[in-house]
């Protein structure tokens, strides 16, 4: 089984089973030979430009694993048969954390204070707060839900705003009556 995968850390990983084959093509430069024999890909994190022309010549592809939760860029050109899936769920946290930090981080102007600092230059001053906010999460998926449960703890309101409305979170059509309301 020929398995193209984005990393030579994935292929290590993949490196004892029996009877794979497993090719390291990030996307970049030159597409590896065999493309008609691989069964399984695992493209990068960022999809080539070239994903309709790698799907039209995979014609013995089985099953593509994307690494991101998002789909989009494979769905239009996926071969009839072929198994599409995700990674929804496996950045959760650590996407949701940094959205955090990078609130605090804003809010708090971490980044006008390291540079005055840089300057040797003491700048204090109030900034802005996370508590008491009103947070628009835009996007309530699996990680906009882990970003709201890690939010919990810092006194905000969150408005959920997905693709579709449903219980309790707004559909995209109502995002621009929302953003004005919004802090974060």
């Amino acid at each position: 089984m020929k398995i193209w995968v984005p990393s030579q850390a994935a292929a290590d990983v993949l490196r004892d089973l029996p009877d794979v084959e497993c090719v390291v093509y990030d996307g970049t430069g030159p597409t590896p030979e065999g493309i008609g024999e691989v069964e399984v890909w695992v493209p990068p994190l960022i999809p080539p430009s070239m994903v309709p022309d790698l799907l039209g010549r995979m014609t013995g592809l089985r099953l593509l694993q994307t690494v991101t939760a998002g789909v989009d860029a494979y769905r239009p050109h996926l071969p009839e048969g072929v198994v599409l899936c995700n990674a929804r769920g496996v950045h959760d946290a650590g996407t949701a954390e940094w959205v955090v930090g990078a609130m605090i981080a804003v809010l708090r102007e971490f980044p006008g204070f390291t540079a005055a600092q840089e300057r040797g230059e003491w700048t204090y001053h109030h900034t802005g707060a996370l508590a008491d906010s009103t947070v628009l999460v835009v996007g309530y998926g699996s990680i906009g839900q882990a970003l709201e449960r890690r939010l919990e703890g810092f006194e905000v309101d969150v408005v959920r705003v997905a693709r579709t409305a449903r219980e309790g979170v707004h559909g995209q059509d109502e995002l621009a009556e929302l953003l004005p309301k919004a802090d974060v």
